[in-house]
């Protein structure tokens, strides 16, 4: 009996054994599939751009030396510069200026389906070039150094919605629509303030927690309340973002990030047309993302 005993232990043991060889053996199959399975699903992203696809090239404008015209490759990417002088750009060629000599270093990184790839370049501006500072627009906005703007409320027509293109009888005016003095007053919309310093080309948007938006984008903010037609919708401070001037066709101001100026009319409009502006007061003229036939109107004045 003893040593039929001692059999069937040993044969159990081996049983064992061999259940345990099966299991780590289908434990390292099932591994392996996986893994197989995984590199097959793994979607093909395309190369990474290279450092060559980020180089650039660079010229001092002919009539100006502290204006400096850049472009990138030719690659099909998304771009990215930063001008070592607060400003930025995502053109493919674009144009920076620097009023003030020293050595800047411009960067251009560029993005592509499998990754981004970067360069830089430093540049050297010889001479002072105050004439920059001194252009009509720039003094304006900043006062040399930094300016403070808000919605004058006090003002007819402050906040206003015309057509696009603008009738050509009228010209560039709210004939559809414009708020009266102070017509919206407790809609969190008065107490913004917009501060562009020349230092940096920063910008300040200041919201004390909340903005004003148009009804067709309240879905897209948290906790939206509807105040006289449209909405006060919790926004928080935009500090640090930068501001940029065209002026090849239109007179333009654009501001950086998810900051804008006034009424929110949608992420994509946040470049401004300027109408007028002096120490005094600024008229400005932008679009209604989504609806092209849209154009809206806003007075502002410097804060004292």
């Amino acid at each position: 009996m003893k040593l039929i005993w001692q059999e069937e232990i040993g044969l159990k043991i081996q049983i064992i054994n061999t259940m345990k060889k099966i299991n780590q053996n289908l434990t390292v199959c099932i591994l392996f599939l996986s893994f197989i399975s995984c590199n097959d699903e793994r979607p093909n992203l395309g190369e990474a751009p290279t450092t060559k696809d980020a180089e650039f090239t660079y010229n001092f404008n002919d009539s100006n030396q502290n204006i400096v015209e850049f472009l990138a490759g030719d690659a099909n990417y998304q771009y990215v510069w930063d001008f070592g002088n607060g400003r930025k750009s995502a053109e493919k060629q674009t144009t920076s200026f620097y009023p003030n000599k020293g050595d800047y270093d411009v960067s251009l990184t560029v993005f592509g389906p499998g990754g981004s790839a970067s360069t830089k370049q430093t540049i050297q501006i010889v001479n002072d070039d105050l004439s920059l500072l001194s252009d009509s627009i720039y003094y304006y906005l900043t006062g040399g150094s930094e300016r403070t703007w808000m919605i004058d409320s006090t003002r007819d027509q402050h906040l206003g919605v015309g057509p696009n293109p603008p009738d050509p009888t009228l010209g560039f005016t709210p004939n559809w629509w414009a708020a009266g003095p102070a017509d919206k007053s407790g809609c969190n919309l008065y107490d913004d303030r917009f501060t562009f310093r020349f230092e940096g080309f920063e910008f300040d948007q200041i919201t004390n927690g909340f903005a004003y938006t148009h009804g067709d984008f309240h879905e897209t903010f948290p906790s939206s309340v509807q105040v006289k037609d449209d909405y006060t919708v919790p926004f928080e401070n935009q500090m640090g973002e930068t501001w940029t001037i065209d002026k090849e066709s239109d007179t333009t101001i654009s501001i950086s990030g998810k900051a804008f100026i006034g009424f929110y009319t949608g992420q994509g409009t946040n470049t401004y047309k300027v109408l007028k502006i002096n120490n005094n007061e600024m008229h400005l003229r932008y679009l209604h993302e989504g609806n092209e036939e849209l154009s809206w109107y806003l007075w502002l004045v410097p804060v004292e």
